[in-house]
């Protein structure tokens, strides 16, 4: 299961080989590979890697011969090929970037977007969904299915609810479609399998300082899954999916 977080280039076959790395925390048969967004070169020169990531960025955006979704989808094939994997994941900035919005939905993934029940994250969804709003043409149906919202540091109060309806009117303004009977894309307000009805990842302090590389035997299904079994068992019901 690779792990890749923000920003990628392209680069030749064999310079690959360089940007991958085992995990120490994994093992055996649930071994992780990491590609992370920086590396050992970038550690020792830290000075230089806003360059560097700026001109990935600006390059991304001005070679029109290969999108930046074709270098995306380019570099992950390339990558997958090295080894078979059960997962692979993505991490981008919490709600999705309005640059990389775009390049990573076409990929055909399932993406998580997570934010806290607060004014400032349902306004960033709004700009967010306006502008993927903007990326399919109108006779074309929402290609949206594949988003769920995560609710994360929930409290234990009724903020839940609340922002499951807020999140709700937010997905039926921009996303969802007018249902004219069986055509369209819409779900109902309190549908637990709807793209708006959030994952609930409960507030939980023991993760605030969380750091397994300083204390690994904190590893174990039963410190993670208290806080995270929701989420967990979304992505063990994903994985039988496409099993099956």
């Amino acid at each position: 299961m690779p792990v890749w977080r923000s920003y990628v280039v392209v680069l030749g076959s064999a310079e690959l080989d360089d940007f991958i790395g085992t995990s120490a925390l994994t093992s055996g048969a649930g071994l992780v590979d990491v590609v992370p967004v920086f590396g050992s070169r970038s550690c020792e020169a830290p000075w230089n890697y806003m360059s560097k990531l700026s001109r990935a960025m600006i390059e991304g955006l001005a070679d029109a011969r290969l999108s930046l979704a074709d270098k995306i989808g380019s570099m992950l094939a390339e990558l997958e090929s090295r080894s078979r994997y059960d997962l692979v994941l993505i991490d981008a900035r919490a709600g999705l970037a309005e640059l990389a919005a775009g390049p990573l939905l076409t990929l055909g993934a399932n993406a998580l977007i997570f934010g806290t029940a607060q004014p400032q994250t349902l306004d960033g969804l709004r700009f967010l969904f306006a502008h993927l709003s903007s990326l399919v043409a109108e006779e074309q149906r929402s290609p949206w299915q594949a988003l769920k919202m995560v609710h994360a540091k929930a409290p234990l109060t009724d903020s839940t609810e609340s922002f499951k309806d807020q999140l709700w009117e937010l997905f039926a303004d921009f996303l969802y479609e007018e249902q004219e009977g069986i055509e369209g894309f819409n779900f109902d307000a309190d549908d637990p399998a709807a793209p708006h009805c959030p994952i609930v990842i409960p507030l939980d302090t023991a993760f605030a300082d969380w750091n397994p590389t300083e204390k690994p035997g904190k590893i174990v299904e039963a410190y993670y899954t208290r806080t995270f079994q929701g989420l967990l068992r979304y992505v063990d019901e994903l994985l039988e999916q496409a099993e099956s």
